[in-house]
């Protein structure tokens, strides 16, 4: 369900209420709101979920794309992990999981998941790739 991927995407990210530096160098804030300066930062918990809620719903548009030309329809649980990477990784990184997606097509799930955690987003998440790929993996 919605709620269901919200709660999870909220726990994987994190909260944090200031701008800080991510892994990759990026100033973040929020639930893994990137910012361009910090400056830009919001000040109040209210603006960071409007924040929120945009990201979100951006990350179901790249995902949308991301389906789009499949045969077949994607399950609802698999649809929402590829939300999270959408929301994770950003429309030009999941444009490039090929092998993933064409996998998907062809309903193949457990090789989706494997190419899930093939990729350096796998090493730089960890437990998170894990656990999205044993959702896919196990439909």
């Amino acid at each position: 369900s919605m709620e269901t991927l919200i709660d999870r995407i909220r726990k994987h990210e994190g909260f944090r209420k200031r701008p800080y530096l991510d892994s990759q160098n990026v100033w973040t804030v929020g639930w893994g709101h990137q910012l361009s300066d910090p400056s830009e930062a919001p000040k109040t918990v209210d603006e960071l979920e409007i924040l929120f809620i945009e990201d979100l719903y951006e990350a179901t548009r790249t995902a949308l794309g991301f389906v789009h030309q499949s045969p077949t329809e994607v399950p609802s649980e698999i649809f929402s992990v590829i939300v999270e990477m959408a929301f994770n990784l950003g429309y030009y990184r999941l444009s490039q999981f090929k092998k993933f997606q064409k996998a998907l097509f062809q309903s193949d799930y457990k090789e989706a998941a494997r190419q899930m955690l093939d990729s350096l987003w796998a090493e730089q998440v960890g437990q998170r790739a894990v656990r999205l790929a044993k959702i896919v993996g196990g439909v």
